[in-house]
């Protein structure tokens, strides 16, 4: 569970040690701890991470694009907000789909 955009996994570590406690707890309450059970928490996993992480995975092509990439490194010296979300979502600070407001899109492209 690393991003696919930061390479950050800590936060997904914790997030999925607790998404595993609740989902043991659950299986203890209803009895149903199995093999058979237990398959089933790819699916919580994947049911609580995937979309994050496809959408995380199509945003990092955006980034490697070096045209793009140029265009966001030119927008922050001139916008001092686009300085602020680049480095909040290159630390994992900030979701990344903050990048795609139509506000921060326009000064990346337009320069306005």
């Amino acid at each position: 569970l690393v991003s696919p955009m930061t390479g950050e996994g800590f936060y997904f570590a914790l997030e999925s040690g607790k998404i595993a406690a609740g989902f043991v707890s659950e299986k203890f309450d209803v009895g149903t701890l199995s093999t058979i059970g237990l398959a089933e928490y790819d699916q919580v996993l994947r049911g609580h991470f995937q979309r994050l992480f496809i959408f995380l995975s199509r945003i990092r092509q955006l980034y490697i694009n070096p045209f793009l990439m140029n265009r966001a490194i030119l927008a922050a010296r001139k916008f001092p907000e686009i300085e602020d979300i680049l480095v909040k979502v290159t630390l994992g600070q900030e979701d990344a789909a903050s990048m795609l407001r139509l506000s921060v899109v326009r000064k990346i492209v337009l320069g306005v």
